[in-house]
């Protein structure tokens, strides 16, 4: 059955219409949460120093999401990034909204690459489904060329045979000719303020998310009320565990595939060389020592603060977009540009 919404969009001051075949869980969710669908349409937009246009590419199943049928995976980077995409695409299976720095004639480099991950890749089609992509560059750092619509950047040329999946080096960067920090706080919110869905996991590019999640959290909220920050109730957000493995390593698909090579140390906790205390996990030791069920479902393992030996934590989590945007004084380069965001939350 169609289930048809309307919602007004002052933005672009026209009524934008979204057709979906929800699922019982999506209406009762969308219901619960009090959301709104929102049609992902491009839009031209001034985020302080600079100009953002937004959804310049919008996936194509992305685009007409129910705002409770998924989550959003919300990053950002620039073209040397683009190898990370069609893992990312392909576990994930949801909207992908990934802000794109392009200063100066790096946006053209960044057509180049996008034309390529949409079109010449195994998992293509996962991209063109699911990222919709943003660019931004700042007010001094315009590109001499910049599509005025949608379509206009479909037409980029393009020619597998011919291309390259190695981006050009970072040296001939307009960025970096032209000495410029990276604004990667301007990047995450863009890609969170683009977002058409109530949940989002803000997340740097280079980490890839578990198989299945996106349902398994959906089912849990649906089933377990009590997890959400709904009226009276104090705000919260759904931290997830962070792992980095060997280079010559495979991707696990599951716990048991991830225990096996924590127990051989070719896995460990995100950062534990770097700084363990960012990255330390509530209840750890117990997730460690719990046995996987088959038919296992996504459970709440602990609930904590940011206090107390967890006080300079860093985590990647599930929100509802309503916690307070990272700092956009702080730049990449600087490095720590979670923590101020981090201590406001």
């Amino acid at each position: 059955q169609q289930v048809r919404y309307l919602q007004l969009q002052p933005q672009l001051n026209k009524l934008a219409l979204i057709e979906t075949s929800a699922s019982p869980r999506t209406r009762d969710l969308q219901q619960l949460l009090k959301c709104r669908n929102r049609r992902l349409e491009l839009q031209k937009l001034q985020h302080g120093d600079f100009w953002v246009i937004e959804n310049l590419i919008a996936g194509e199943v992305s685009r007409h999401m129910a705002c409770a049928e998924s989550i959003t995976y919300t990053t950002n980077g620039d073209y040397t990034f683009f190898d990370n995409l069609e893992t990312i695409a392909e576990r994930w299976r949801g909207p992908i909204s990934f802000a794109v720095h392009t200063p100066g004639f790096d946006l053209s480099t960044t057509l180049d690459a996008i034309q390529y991950v949409r079109n010449c890749l195994p998992g293509s089609a996962a991209i063109r489904d699911y990222v919709s992509f943003h660019v931004y560059f700042g007010q001094q750092h315009m590109p001499p060329v910049v599509p005025l619509s949608e379509a206009e950047a479909l037409r980029w040329p393009i020619n597998c045979a011919e291309a390259t999946e190695m981006p050009p080096p970072k040296i001939t960067m307009y960025k970096t000719l032209a000495n410029l920090t990276y604004p990667i706080n301007v990047g995450r919110n863009i890609a969170r303020q683009a977002a058409n869905t109530h949940f989002i996991f803000a997340c740097d590019i280079e980490l890839y998310p578990s198989l299945g999640f996106v349902q398994q959290f959906l089912d849990l909220v649906h089933r377990n009320h009590s997890v959400l920050a709904l009226e009276q109730q104090k705000p919260r957000v759904f931290p997830l565990p962070v792992f980095e493995i060997n280079a010559n390593e495979s991707l696990p698909a599951n716990k048991p595939e991830l225990m096996a090579l924590l127990q051989a140390g070719r896995a460990q906790l995100f950062h534990a060389q770097i700084c363990t205390v960012c990255h330390r996990v509530p209840g750890y030791k117990s997730w460690i020592n719990q046995t996987l069920k088959h038919d296992a479902q996504l459970k709440v393992l602990d609930v904590g603060q940011r206090v107390g030996s967890y006080r300079y934590w860093e985590p990647f989590y599930v929100s509802d977009n309503s916690e307070p945007f990272f700092d956009e004084r702080v730049t990449w380069e600087g490095q720590s540009n979670k923590r101020i965001q981090a201590s406001k939350l």
